[in-house]
């Protein structure tokens, strides 16, 4: 494992990024534009949201999972964060945001009661943004820590419990009231989904074209995103970046209700199928992976200049956050692409 001084910056970087690009580019909340208020939250929500990710990185190297491993982790997590900690899933009203009924309602399932709509739409937006963006850009950006663990065996369990308080914390603060059967069986099905990681459908994806689109890195991680892509087949940049974007936007507009959250759930599956077929031929590496991280959360922050606005809070603050965070989503992306035109560059000289 490398000094604490070099593997301090990345963690950082993914413990606070994870919740802000959670929560902010959507600009929903009533804090949207208070940037003061904001930093103070990530200290509270780095814990879960940061920590969720550092920790599920750790148990993918360690495991020497591939990205579908690592999916699948962030999938668990989501379902835990919507079922058991924010309780979001049981939660029949939310004053914070106004339209909670008007998601939740038209895809009510009484049986369970849960939304269809707005329980895939919370959690593949934990899988997207809350675990995959910090971990895709990290892996991108940081290739001297591919495949090699971030937290000790101090850091583990520091990590773990900071979480575990702030989770309780918020469970206790919900306003959502599930009962002892729903409790446990999300807890069932978090358990079963973060058990798949850990078969063969977690495993790296095995390239059956070697050498056409992805070079090896030495220490990367296995499967999607374990090299550094120079051959001649390469994605141009833009056309994954419009693809992702135009992807997610259509993901996040869709109308809560049956027929738009079936199309919601066959873009959820479609684009993993995508990914994984890509990811045989040899097509995907840490350039891509990046370029995907990055036009996440370029979609995310697109949406945030649509989103109905806040109580209490000023259009102008609201259009002015959505621009900033737009900016400095553009620049990230930006940054992948240039980065890892330059290694392409070292690699072929």
């Amino acid at each position: 494992m490398q000094p604490l001084v070099r593997r301090l910056l990345p963690v950082l970087a993914v413990y606070f990024g994870a919740p802000a690009a959670a929560e902010y580019p959507q600009a929903y909340l009533t804090t949207t534009g208070d940037v003061v208020v904001q930093l103070q939250a990530l200290l509270i929500l780095g814990p879960l949201y940061g920590g969720a990710a550092l920790l599920i990185r750790e148990v993918a190297v360690r495991a020497r999972m591939g990205w579908t491993g690592v999916l699948l982790l962030a999938g668990s997590f989501g379902l835990a964060m919507t079922g058991l900690i924010d309780l979001s899933m049981f939660t029949a009203e939310y004053p914070e945001v106004e339209y909670w009924a008007e998601l939740r309602e038209p895809t009510l399932i009484g049986a369970l009661g849960i939304s269809a709509y707005t329980t895939i739409a919370w959690v593949t937006g934990h899988v997207a943004v809350s675990v995959g963006v910090p971990l895709a850009l990290l892996h991108s950006l940081a290739p001297e820590h591919r495949g090699r663990p971030l937290l000790g065996k101090v850091g583990i369990p520091v990590v773990a419990v900071l979480g575990v308080g702030v989770a309780l914390l918020i469970r206790g603060d919900s306003a959502g009231t599930p009962s002892a059967v729903q409790t446990w069986w999300v807890a069932v099905v978090c358990a079963v989904v973060a058990g798949v990681a850990f078969t063969r459908v977690g495993r790296a994806v095995a390239v059956v074209e070697p050498g056409v689109g992805v070079e090896p890195v030495a220490g990367a991680e296995p499967g999607v995103g374990a090299g550094v892509g120079v051959g001649v087949r390469t994605l141009p940049a833009w056309k994954i970046v419009v693809v992702v974007v135009v992807t997610k936007l259509a993901f996040d507009l869709m109308l809560p209700d049956w027929v738009f959250t079936t199309i919601s759930a066959v873009i959820v599956v479609g684009a993993v199928v995508a990914l994984r077929r890509l990811a045989r031929r040899g097509l995907v590496g840490a350039r891509e992976i990046g370029l995907i991280g990055g036009a996440v959360l370029v979609a995310g922050t697109l949406l945030g200049f649509v989103t109905p606005l806040p109580p209490g809070v000023e259009m102008a603050a609201k259009i002015g956050q959505s621009a900033v965070l737009l900016s400095v989503a553009v620049a990230i992306t930006v940054w992948v692409a240039v980065e890892h035109r330059r290694q392409r560059r070292v690699l072929v000289g």
